[in-house]
């Protein structure tokens, strides 16, 4: 997403306030990160260029190629899985994950917070970077579930909350990108 005119600086600002948070939360260089709904892995590869030891998951095999390619290009170490977030094992737990932009594209959310919580280590952070609820009715995002029938749901802090701690997950943190909640 960074990478074409189209976004600006938008997601260096956006991968500014990730690192602030991993750091902040005590998750440190070397660890290992889970990276949900990756897609072309960007995020992944940043992880990767941030000293961590990064995992991408997607559905998408062709987006996960994308992230092999630019991890080559870039000269890191990241590892690719395809996977749906809905329903996946690793047979891992990790030190951190990060859900990054794709949490509001399931209408399944327990069942993705259940299978984060599973490869979660005890002590671990999950850090989720979401469009707020007013996604909902966003006129982008009501084009794109029209023009592709994506699932383009809006988040609502109260209800992740709320079903993060029905998995096991708690003691919340908010971060901040500039004027938006993240």
């Amino acid at each position: 997403k960074p990478f074409g005119p189209k976004w600006g600086t938008d997601y260096w600002r956006k991968w500014a306030v990730i690192v602030r948070a991993l750091s902040a939360s005590g998750v440190g260089a070397g660890a290992d990160v889970l990276d949900m709904g990756c897609g072309p892995g960007w995020t992944t590869v940043f992880l990767a260029q941030s000293g961590y030891r990064p995992v991408g998951l997607d559905v998408a095999p062709a987006s996960l190629e994308v992230g092999r390619r630019r991890a080559r290009q870039w000269g890191v170490e990241a590892q690719f899985v395809t996977a749906d977030m809905e329903s996946f094992e690793l047979g891992r737990q990790f030190d951190a994950i990060l859900v990054f932009d794709a949490l509001h594209h399931t209408d399944h959310r327990l069942e993705v917070l259940t299978h984060l919580a599973r490869h979660l280590k005890l002590g671990g952070v999950a850090i989720f970077g979401e469009p707020s609820w007013l996604h909902y009715i966003s006129p982008g995002a009501i084009r794109t579930r029209r023009q592709y029938g994506w699932i383009e749901n809006g988040v609502f802090v109260s209800g992740l909350k709320r079903d993060c701690r029905a998995v096991g997950l708690g003691d919340f943190r908010r971060f901040f990108e500039g004027s938006q909640p993240y």
